[in-house]
């Protein structure tokens, strides 16, 4: 997907200064004597952007130019990512689907902003507690700047944290001394790589023991090489995916040598929902995952998935041990995907992986994402029924493999069906890695 072009030769994206409305979709019916009805067709409003740049560059111009001429004006859909906004979801509220927790949310602080939007997070004993979120937006962000930052204060004991930034590929520590005393925003600069995909948290590399308590506020992640004053979200949220310029006409004024000024008006779109095109989400609960205490890392990357992944795709969700469970049918509804991945636990033996190909393949699923951390164990179909049977269909195995995930038969499956194949290093890791999924379907 195309996404709208940084700015400035260090990939500056400062699309100042820039002016942003928001408007809802809402059918009103007034009958008479006079009654009245309305209803409201999205949770969030749409928004709209006009961009006066200032002082653009010849090569700057050319490029806005250049970009606005391949989107043939109002015709074609980009990616715009607001410089002003924020990454990341419900940067207040580490209770929800969106953030995945390996500590113990606790109760609301003072701020250092003076008001009470902090919260007080407590190790969960494993010695590696940590809290993060995965961000997805485009292959297209290769190269591009950003910058994660948080406000960070000791509760229980000053000394040294941790901030981290990883892709599966590359990861970042940012280390830190924490104050009782005082409050620290601390900032961690990222360029993405080629997923356009990064997982940022706090915590891990060991940096967070026993039951230690930690204030945090204010994370937020910017498409900025420096970080950006803090907005929440909901509210501000940078990421808006379907975009598309609202004019036909590129005007360019110069100033002067090397120097014009450019205004671009940007909407926001509702996409249309299609009729077909349905994505089956598969769990391996088998006994492995219990002995490995791998579900909650397979539920946040599930959650994950469900997040970023088109909202035009049905998503259905299954298990499989040595029996295949349908969780939740599919639904467009994320919902009711995101309660019934919370809602999985007590995964028991057996790994009935073909038999689960086979019988998705009669869904009319238009693709499998499978996390898995073993081999074929009781099946009564063969790798080569499976395959067949996605071939037949049209289905596509897209796989996550982890821990002593069967390589051999994952990348066949994977390979024969127009799928791919990605393996976890560790568990840390599968949230991440299963990003670079959503990018290929």
């Amino acid at each position: 997907m195309a996404l709208f072009p940084a700015l400035n030769a260090p990939g500056v994206r400062a699309h100042y200064p820039n002016s942003v409305a928001f408007e809802h979709l809402t059918n009103v019916t007034n009958l008479p004597p006079g009654p009245r009805t309305a209803y409201s067709w999205r949770n969030e409003p749409l928004a709209r952007f006009t961009l006066n740049l200032k002082g653009l560059t010849d090569a700057e111009t050319a490029t806005i130019e250049n970009f606005f001429r391949s989107m043939k004006g109002r015709f074609g859909r980009f990616i715009y990512v607001d410089p002003t906004g924020n990454l990341l979801q419900n940067s207040e509220d580490f209770t929800q689907a969106s953030w995945t927790t390996s500590c113990i949310v606790g109760a609301a602080t003072a701020d250092p902003a003076g008001g009470t939007a902090a919260t007080i997070l407590s190790g969960d004993g494993s010695g590696n507690a940590s809290l993060s979120q995965a961000v997805s937006i485009d292959p297209a962000a290769v190269g591009s700047p950003a910058c994660f930052s948080v406000y960070l204060k000791a509760i229980t004991a000053a000394g040294a944290f941790n901030i981290f930034a990883t892709d599966g590929a590359t990861t970042i520590n940012q280390s830190c001394n924490l104050s009782t005393t005082s409050w620290l925003r601390v900032v961690l600069p990222w360029t993405f790589g080629a997923s356009g995909a990064v997982t940022i948290g706090i915590g891990g590399n060991l940096s967070w023991t026993g039951t230690n308590q930690i204030a945090v506020f204010g994370p937020m992640l910017s498409m900025t090489p420096a970080a950006a004053a803090y907005l929440r979200t909901p509210g501000f949220w940078a990421l808006h995916r379907y975009c598309r310029f609202d004019q036909d006409a590129f005007d360019a004024n110069s100033r002067g040598p090397n120097q014009s000024d450019v205004t671009l008006k940007i909407v926001e779109f509702a996409p249309a929902v299609p009729t077909n095109g349905s994505i089956a989400l598969a769990i391996d609960m088998s006994g492995s995952i219990a002995d490995s205490h791998a579900l909650p890392s397979e539920q946040s990357a599930a959650l994950a998935f469900s997040t970023a992944v088109d909202a035009r795709w049905r998503l259905g969700l299954w298990t499989f041990n040595a029996a295949i469970t349908l969780r939740q049918d599919y639904t467009l509804d994320r919902s009711a995907l995101a309660a019934a991945i919370s809602a999985l636990s007590a995964p028991i033996g057996g790994t009935h992986l073909y038999d689960l190909i086979v019988a998705l393949a009669a869904t009319y699923a238009t693709s499998i994402v499978l996390l898995t951390d073993g081999m074929d164990e009781g099946s009564v179909n063969t790798q080569a029924a499976a395959i067949a049977a996605c071939n037949a269909a049209g289905v596509s195995i897209y796989a996550l493999g982890f821990g002593s995930a069967d390589e051999a038969a994952l990348t066949a499956m994977t390979a024969a069906t127009g799928g791919a194949y990605l393996i976890a290093p560790t568990l840390a890791q599968i949230a991440a890695m299963i990003l670079q999924i959503v990018n290929q379907l």
